[in-house]
């Protein structure tokens, strides 16, 4: 590991309307590490980033950005990406009309050669840049047909092609499972030993722990703790997050699960929309009490989606499958139906889907 710092910030406060979103912060991120950015929701880690990455442009914060001992001056993203810095952003950010190979080099075709595009030379570009990372997508896949977890590999690949220095993941796990997790922990850690200096912003501990070399903790726009790997410590950064003990983070509390049953599901059949004959949930019963928490947990693909998708009205599911709401036998087949009786959705896919309308 490299002592010397890439990237210094220094005194960065960045205001919206009047509500102060940083406050004086100060970071300096060693070259060829992964450096870890934690804090609670709202502590200001993804402002940060926004700043750094040129999405919030100079002139619209206080403060002073170095990378390299060179100080800069960035108004775009694209600015970022000519310096050598690359965000990952927590939302997917694909062009499903496209191919892969044509989500990698959009905004930069032809490398800077020449001024015809050539397909045929831009996938095997493309193949050959995945060998390189040991990417397993296909240039000439559709994106639309990629998996949540694919997409996000593709988004990844996509600025590794500008052969960044600094790579930013912003909660990039948040629609992963376990297995693609340690997938992009394995890529991860090979970008590190090609000497690429990543920022991963987490409120995820476990991670924290797992890949990264040293941690800043930021809590209500302000530096709150920073760690060195050999130092790390669970209760120490918890109480960095949260401004107090560990030991007052669960409080005891009365439970107020009551007895009356406000939902039932009796053996939901939910159709596969696109393969006929079979389906994607069988016979699936459960009930939930007032004031109780019910959790759904399985792998992707199990069906816990659709499940919650087709009490919510936006799948179909089968004749026989019953819901009681109250104790009252009720028929949902749409966002408006499950309304009317009092059932909300918060989506898996907030950009995608987060507003259903009646």
């Amino acid at each position: 590991m490299n002592d010397m710092y890439l990237l210094e910030m220094y005194h960065i406060t960045k205001r919206f309307s009047g509500v102060m979103a940083l406050k004086n912060v100060t970071i300096k991120i060693k070259s060829g590490i992964i450096h870890g950015l934690v804090g609670e929701n709202g502590a200001g880690k993804s402002t940060l980033m926004k700043i750094l990455s040129g999405i919030y442009p100079y002139g619209s914060y206080e403060g002073e950005l170095i990378l390299n001992k060179k100080t800069l001056q960035l108004r775009s993203p694209h600015d970022a990406l000519v310096e050598g810095i690359g965000i990952i952003p927590q939302e997917i950010m694909v062009i499903d009309q496209l191919t892969v190979a044509e989500n990698i080099v959009t905004g930069n075709w032809n490398d800077g050669k020449g001024q015809f595009i050539s397909m045929r030379k831009i996938k095997n570009r493309v193949r050959r840049f995945f060998e390189e990372y040991n990417i397993s997508l296909d240039p000439n896949a559709m994106v639309f047909r990629l998996t949540v977890a694919q997409k996000q590999l593709l988004m990844i690949a996509r600025v590794l092609y500008r052969n960044p220095s600094v790579l930013i993941l912003d909660e990039p796990t948040s629609s992963l499972a376990l297995n693609e997790i340690e997938n992009l922990f394995t890529h991860l850690q090979g970008l590190r030993n090609r000497g690429v200096t990543c920022v991963f912003i987490t409120h995820k501990l476990n991670e924290i722990f797992e890949i990264t070399d040293q941690v800043t903790v930021l809590r209500d726009g302000k530096v709150s703790g920073e760690f060195d790997r050999k130092d790390y410590k669970e209760s120490d950064i918890i109480s960095a997050m949260i401004g107090r003990k560990i030991e007052n983070l669960y409080p005891v509390r009365d439970a107020l699960i009551g007895e009356k049953e406000v939902l039932r599901v009796e053996n939901l059949t939910i159709p596969h929309p696109l393969i006929a004959n079979r389906n994607i949930v069988e016979n699936v019963s459960f009930s939930l009490r007032q004031g109780e928490i019910l959790g759904l947990a399985g792998l992707v693909g199990s069906g816990r989606s659709e499940i919650v998708n087709a009490i919510n009205g936006r799948m179909e599911y089968s004749n026989n499958s019953k819901i009681f709401v109250n104790g009252k036998k009720v028929y949902i087949h749409s966002p408006a139906d499950a309304k009317e009786v009092g059932i909300g959705l918060i989506t898996e896919d907030r950009k995608r889907d987060g507003l259903l309308y009646n």
